[in-house]
């Protein structure tokens, strides 16, 4: 089938609007024809699949273009879903659209929401699984938007000539919102930057892949493993650096852009014009799809075109792009599990072979019959022959089912360990978390017994030294105390109890203070010990990382001092090829001013030659002329002295001459003179032979090796 191609022409933003651009395009909704109205001339025509004018939304578009593609997918063929245009023509849009808009998402989101939507309905007998991945080619590279370290990834050729990405991240999602956000998370990493076309201009071709992995289990226990996937791709935009103004990386990545998409536009003209050679390895975009130009996949593209009359070049060259494009004819087919299409063939060998088999064993005669019985054993034997291949291919297949089985159940058991373990875990870390909480609250207890007991003993002492006039005077303050302080205090009482204080019992008074002191002190040193614990075991926390951060510092300046050296090397040696090439310059220089002083040497040298040659020939030349005139002149004067009847002989054989005045007669006897005569003699002398004014071969050698010394000179110069 061909490639299924939609043009979508997006509406005029208001910055054209108050710009003055006006619309160039119709669409014919009704016929699937685009028609674009130039200056002058006949309007230019095209017929599509599909046609889309700034009346569609979103979800129309998906259901027409999209939704047959994702049934394909779900079906077992490999689909894919391209946008070409140029840069702000909406390609991106009509491929991402806005996330969480119901009706502003475009074609990707709501193809996830579509294929999870197909799974949960989906029978028992039927599991799914869905990975994904996602990859940009930025300036002729290849880099995985799903990994956090943005590094080259080279594009390989597999044993079937199809091409494919080393080292790319496959990640498995089980949930709709896992798609979405492995989608949100390349969209972040992807490059974007801003031109006079588009504020948020995509720098780089973007391609997000979903797998589809179908398992289906007959009645009989057998399995049948169906793998698909659906290509997204969203293209950057073709631009011209006139109109997008860019400079610097912005240039460079145009550059690269539009490379990359004119080796997409001869691929498909060498496909569409059957050429033996087909250039997929000219581009990484290419390379990669390749099986979506006239392979197995199913395509379709959308054409996306501004409809200013400002950018109907672009248009034009958009839409005969996207009418080549739906020339190509691919070949979809089923992709199965490589056991599962081999039993597929051979089961299809089978049937045909028994086909005509049936054909054979009907009533014929002579020659077919005989026919019909030299056939059908080498036609029976063939049958068994791939009836055994089938049987031990079925064999395989079922001893690889139960490998998987095992392999599962083993899986299974690791996952139950596994979360019995981390149960187990969760469970210590919540009785460790209560048992913190408990001595906790036992701290604070004890520190609020520690305050009330405290206060007794404050009271006490204030007591003792409102009854004890001795105490009284002694400097204490309530306010402000340590142990020690208290300690001491409670001994100068204890010795005025000793001396003896009016109307108190010393028994009394001694033991009670000697259980608050013991107790106290008890108190006291536990929460020393305690505190000294706990402090410890920070120190030793604070050392450890310190030890970390230490190493990791060092780890971090071993590979700067690496680096630096490094960057000292290349610097070191940039500067060398830098000196080298100053020096080699020079040297050219040099050679080159002295090459051009002997060109000019020589042709100096030359034309001095050929300026004298010139004056040796004029020289000889006027004295040929003055011998030739002198022998007329000699000869005109013998003839002058000749008799008297050879005058009158000549007189009357010469015409008369025409009646002449004074000043003619003069002008005559001027031109009669021997001069006169002499000169004309000359000038007839010089007409009668011409090759006295040929160049010599001489002559003609010196031109010819000046006009080529003068062609080397402009030649050098240049």
């Amino acid at each position: 089938e061909n490639i299924k191609v939609a043009v979508r022409v997006r509406p005029l933003f208001t910055k054209e609007i108050d710009r003055g651009d006006k619309e160039c395009v119709d669409c014919d909704i009704a016929s699937s024809q685009v028609i674009v109205r130039g200056e002058a001339g006949a309007p230019y025509m095209w017929t599509f699949d599909y046609v889309f004018n700034k009346t569609f939304m979103q979800n129309d578009i998906f259901l027409q273009v999209v939704h047959p593609m994702i049934e394909s997918t779900m079906d077992g063929f490999n689909s894919t879903i391209f946008a070409y245009g140029q840069s702000g023509s909406g390609k991106t849009h009509t491929m991402t659209g806005v996330l969480g808009d119901e009706k502003m998402e475009g074609i990707i989101p709501r193809s996830f929401h579509y294929i999870f939507d197909r799974i949960k309905s989906a029978p028992s007998t039927t599991t799914w699984r869905v990975f994904c991945s996602f990859l940009e080619l930025y300036n002729g590279k290849c880099r995985d938007l799903l990994c956090e370290q943005q590094i080259s990834l080279a594009i390989r050729e597999a044993a079937d000539k199809s091409f494919f990405v080393q080292d790319l991240q496959i990640q498995e999602c089980k949930f709709e919102t896992e798609l979405f956000l492995r989608m949100e998370e390349g969209t972040d990493r992807r490059l974007v930057g801003e031109t006079d076309l588009n504020a948020h201009s995509s720098r780089s071709h973007s391609l997000f892949t979903v797998w589809l992995e179908k398992t289906e289990q007959s009645e009989d226990g057998d399995c049948k493993v169906v793998t698909s996937k659906l290509n997204l791709v969203d293209l950057a935009g073709s631009e011209r650096q006139s109109k997008t103004n860019a400079v610097g990386d912005r240039l460079k990545e145009g550059a690269n852009i539009n490379l990359s998409l004119s080796a997409l536009g001869t691929v498909i003209d060498s496909i569409v014009k059957a050429k033996g050679h087909i250039p997929f390895r000219s581009s990484p975009l290419t390379m990669l799809l390749k099986d979506s130009l006239g392979g197995g996949s199913k395509t379709a593209m959308f054409a996306n075109i501004r409809p200013s009359d400002v950018d109907i070049s672009e248009t034009v060259s958009t839409l005969r792009f996207a009418d080549r494009a739906k020339q190509i004819k691919n070949k979809p087919k089923i992709q199965l599990d490589p056991k599962d299409a081999k039993i597929a063939e051979l089961m299809e060998e089978i049937e045909e072979l028994k086909h005509r088999l049936k054909k054979y064993e009907g009533d014929g005669g002579g020659e077919e019959e005989q026919e019909q019985e030299d056939e059908s054993p080498q036609m029976q034997e063939r049958i068994e022959a791939l009836e055994l291949e089938v049987e031990q291919a079925n064999t395989a297949l079922q001893r690889l089912q139960m490998e998987q089985t095992e392999a599962k159940a083993s899986a299974q058991r690791t996952q139950e360990e596994s979360e019995g373990k981390i149960s187990n875990l969760e469970e210590q870390v919540l009785q460790m978390q209560q048992e913190k909480d408990l001595v906790g609250q036992q701290l604070a207890d004890e520190k609020s017994q520690h305050h009330e007991m405290q206060s007794l003993i404050l009271d006490f002492i204030r007591d003792l030294r409102a009854k004890d006039d001795g105490l009284a005077q002694e400097d204490f303050n309530a306010e402000n105390y340590n142990v020690n302080a208290v300690s001491q205090m409670l001994d100068k009482v204890l010795t005025r109890v000793q001396t003896g204080l009016g109307g108190v019992d010393k028994s009394v008074v001694h033991q009670q203070v000697a259980e608050e002191l013991g107790g106290q002190r008890k108190k006291f040193e536990e929460l020393e010990k305690e505190r000294g614990r706990q402090h410890q075991e920070e120190v030793d926390r604070i050392s450890a990382l310190n030890e970390q951060a230490q190493t990791a510092l060092n780890q971090a300046m071993n590979r700067l001092v690496k680096m630096k050296e490094k960057i000292e090397k290349e610097k070191a040696k940039s500067q060398e090829m830098a000196e080298q090439f100053k020096r080699q310059e020079a040297e050219m220089e040099s050679k080159h001013s002295t090459e051009v002083a002997n060109l000019r040497s020589v042709v100096s040298d030359l034309e001095d030659q050929l300026q004298k040659q010139k004056n040796m020939t004029m020289e000889l030349s006027m004295a040929q002329g003055s011998n030739r005139a002198d022998a007329l002149r000699k000869s005109f004067e013998r003839s002058v002295k000749m008799d008297g009847s050879f005058s009158s002989h000549r007189d009357m054989m010469a015409p008369r001459p025409p009646t002449t005045s004074s000043q003619d007669e003069g002008n005559l006897s001027r031109k009669s003179t021997p001069s006169s005569i002499s000169m004309k003699g000359s000038m007839r002398a010089e007409r009668a032979d011409p090759e006295l004014m040929k160049p010599t071969a001489e002559e003609l050698e010196l031109r010819k090796k000046a006009s080529a010394m003068k062609q080397d000179y402009e030649s050098q110069k240049a």
